[in-house]
């Protein structure tokens, strides 16, 4: 009988410690939403589009660039990113493209061979040396979307 009261007491305290470090730690995480809605809900459409774009560091023009390309993509396209790979800030600039991309380009998907794309995304690279043969071409800036296929 002592082993069964033995096992409550310890149940009890245990969930008493999850349900005190639960209260303790969620307190921060939504004073921080709060703040997060404050700021964010303000935003219009278009603002809340760019803001992972701004956020990174890019001027607002990126965004442009980055709806261009999207509206010029179709399902099933699968995009290789030529971005050259250099320091941008504390990150890499052709990681942080891709990353960008990869959001906005839904649904289309990244590949990390241009064997296997159908788009290739240049960013301050020339698509001529990728030494393929190209259906279309759309340039935006110091920037080109190359079609290779269609899905």
């Amino acid at each position: 009988m002592l082993v069964g009261r033995a096992r409550i007491v310890l149940a009890s305290v245990v969930t008493a410690v999850a349900l005190l470090s639960v209260w303790h730690e969620a307190r921060p995480v939504w004073r921080q939403l709060d703040k997060g809605y404050e700021r964010y809900s303000a935003y219009s459409p278009s603002a809340r589009r760019s803001a992972p774009i701004t956020g990174a560091g890019f001027p607002a023009v990126v965004g442009d660039l980055f709806r261009f390309v999207s509206s010029n993509l179709q399902r099933g396209d699968r995009v290789y990113f030529q971005v050259p790979r250099a320091k941008y800030g504390t990150l890499d600039l052709h990681d942080t493209i891709a990353e960008l991309g990869r959001y906005y380009f839904l649904p289309a998907v990244e590949v990390d061979s241009v064997d296997d794309a159908t788009v290739v995304f240049s960013y301050n690279a020339d698509p001529g040396k990728l030494r393929r043969r190209f259906v279309g071409q759309l340039r935006f800036g110091p920037s080109t979307l190359s079609r290779l296929a269609f899905p």
